[in-house]
């Protein structure tokens, strides 16, 4: 599991009583039973991310993650060499 970095720690949501543990663990949970070639392991903050999108609604985080990794891996012309540090990015951005 590839470690990204976030500007917070899923520790720091749930002491701000924005989620629960027991939220994260469950999604984390059903990802455990889900084929990994379909859906990557994915690191508590990005759980949290899914979570907090969908307002704690279980079921509704779930099929948002299997729908984002559905387009991912069917649009890769979209989500693929995503590097913000790629020069033609940076003179672009920059123009």
């Amino acid at each position: 599991m590839q470690k990204l970095p976030f500007g917070f720690t899923s520790k720091e949501i749930i002491d701000q009583g924005r989620t629960s543990r027991e939220n994260i663990d469950a999604v984390k949970q059903w990802l455990s039973s889900v084929d990994s070639a379909i859906i990557p392991r994915v690191q508590d903050e990005l759980v949290v991310i899914f979570l907090l999108s969908c307002d704690n609604d279980l079921p509704l985080a779930q099929h948002t993650i299997t729908m984002y990794y559905k387009c991912k891996r069917n649009s890769p012309d979209i989500f693929d060499n995503r590097e913000m540090d790629r020069a033609d990015l940076k003179k672009a951005m920059n123009s």
